[in-house]
């Protein structure tokens, strides 16, 4: 969890604003991220799902591998967040609006943690998104069923002070950085027809 949170204080080292903007619905951009990730790689051949532009560069495979291992301990850490103590007075430092925006920022680039990092785990696409379909499907069940404020448990980021509801929107905004890195594979000269 520590290699997580250096990552994401890396990460989003900008400056962040609370501004007055209305809370994002987190269920809905959950929903709104993982069709748009479906979408995306939908019906990609192996070589797709396997290619490289460079040595320096994930494949999709790796991208779906990472977005997968960051959200299983950005979920822990939601559960251990609305575990921890309420507190009806906490505030946060920035917005739904200004979080989202930090964190789908592809211009910030950071190295993810070691144990973030993709080690080959999907031999194929149907695998890796029968993983994220899972995953995704307990951690909606997790918020259907909880009856902790999500608005009244706080976590500090090195970065910022959020609350759960702006986890969930921090977790399902990593996969959209994710989703915008996987199109830019695709969209590369080299990027298999078929």
């Amino acid at each position: 969890m520590k290699h997580l949170l250096i990552t994401v204080a890396l990460l989003l080292a900008p400056v962040f604003s609370l501004d007055n903007n209305p809370p994002k619905d987190a269920m809905e951009y959950l929903e709104e991220t993982s069709g748009h990730l479906e979408e995306t790689v939908e019906g990609l051949s192996q070589a797709q799902f396997q290619f490289k532009p460079d040595a320096n560069t994930w494949s999709i495979a790796e991208c779906m591998e990472h977005i997968n291992k960051t959200e299983a301990e950005l979920f822990q850490l939601l559960q251990q967040t609305l575990d921890s103590e309420s507190d009806e007075e906490a505030e946060v430092s920035m917005d739904d609006e200004a979080l989202i925006g930090m964190i789908t920022n592809r211009e910030q680039k950071a190295k993810a943690a070691a144990n973030l990092e993709p080690s080959n785990a999907y031999a194929s696409l149907e695998e890796a998104i029968e993983a994220f379909e899972m995953q995704r499907e307990e951690i909606t069940a997790y918020l259907e069923n909880t009856e902790a404020d999500m608005y009244a448990h706080t976590f500090e980021f090195p970065f910022a002070v959020v609350d759960a509801h702006q986890l969930v929107l921090f977790l399902a905004g990593h996969t959209a950085r994710h989703t915008m890195q996987i199109e830019e594979v695709m969209a590369n000269p080299d990027f298999p027809q078929e």
